[in-house]
């Protein structure tokens, strides 16, 4: 019970301290079917600066994306989210449940990703992922 409630305030002191271009995937108690709350939200910083935060809780039977779709006021690629978000699950999968390095997407530029789980199902999960 204490590594759970740990994990739980770790993923949602990650959730609340984003910065500017941040791309955060927070998931936290999913079933084996997918999860019961599913949100994606933006926050536009101005100046081409996007927040993107994915969040999926408690077991339900929805899949918890790995893109939020970007507006053409800025934030990062969606093929950027897929491809590190990708890595970091795969990561996660292989029970490498923390991590972190970093990816250079041609065109894109380079970006640092880090990840945590609780499992290597990633049912409660944080993935980050910041452009450098």
């Amino acid at each position: 019970m204490k590594k759970r409630t740990f994990m739980i305030l770790f993923i949602s002191a990650v959730t609340l301290n984003m910065y500017a271009g941040d791309y955060v995937r927070v998931t936290v108690d999913g079933g084996p079917n997918g999860y019961n709350k599913v949100n994606e939200s933006r926050t536009d910083n101005g100046g081409g600066d996007v927040d993107v935060s994915i969040s999926c809780q408690d077991p339900g039977n929805e899949s918890c994306p790995t893109v939020v779709s970007p507006e053409s006021n800025g934030g990062l690629s969606a093929n950027a989210q897929s491809i590190c978000s990708a890595y970091a699950l795969n990561q996660i999968n292989n029970n490498n449940l923390t991590g972190s390095t970093q990816i250079s997407i041609t065109g894109e530029g380079v970006f640092y990703l880090t990840w945590s789980s609780y499992d290597n199902q990633g049912r409660t999960s944080t993935i980050t992922m910041d452009k450098l």
